[in-house]
């Protein structure tokens, strides 16, 4: 593996792009079934989840909003995947890197007048967060990220305050330097 990626360095580009294709491709052989799932793999409401696959270390929450889907990566591997159902139009779901501020399992907005929000993760201190919701397959909340109910929980268990949140589209992608 070091000594592939050690070529790509040095290779011409058109070369390191068939190098890493190669390379990623090789990897993606190797993973179990699920290790591949893609967001139109999985209908709304659907995730799977494998925290065996790293038990232990700092944990990352990757969101897509263009494609609607989660990623949970520990120690740099993914644990999990999920369905998600960001902002709607007019309340998109801000990009960016955010931390988790406060978690807490029973939560109730405090703009939403009495609207549940199960094993919230709260992003912003202006009422942006993950929680358990509703999934219709497209972007439908007020901002928020919801989470399938049993996932957000799973995901409640290895998140802690300061756990890094990235909210991305394809508009956030870094660009090449």
């Amino acid at each position: 593996t070091a000594a592939l990626l050690g070529n790509v360095v040095e290779a011409d580009f058109d070369s390191k792009q068939e190098q890493a294709i190669d390379y990623f491709e090789a990897v993606a052989e190797n993973m179990p079934e699920w290790g591949r799932v893609r967001s139109g793999d999985l209908k709304p409401g659907e995730y799977r989840w494998h925290p065996d696959r790293s038990p232990a270390g700092p944990v990352v929450v990757v969101i897509n909003v263009d494609d609607q889907f989660a990623t949970i990566y520990r120690n740099g591997i993914r644990i999990g995947v999920s369905t998600v159902s960001t902002g709607k139009s007019g309340h998109e779901t801000p990009t960016g890197v955010f931390t988790i501020l406060e978690k807490k399992e029973k939560h109730e907005s405090n703009v939403y007048k009495g609207a549940k929000m199960p094993y919230m993760h709260r992003l912003t201190w202006s009422g942006i967060a993950l929680h358990a919701g509703n999934l219709p397959g497209y972007p439908a909340s007020h901002g928020c990220v919801r989470l399938p109910l049993q996932f957000a929980e799973l995901l409640f268990t290895v998140t802690k305050l300061g756990t890094p949140v990235v909210i991305a589209n394809r508009f956030s992608d870094p660009n090449p330097v």
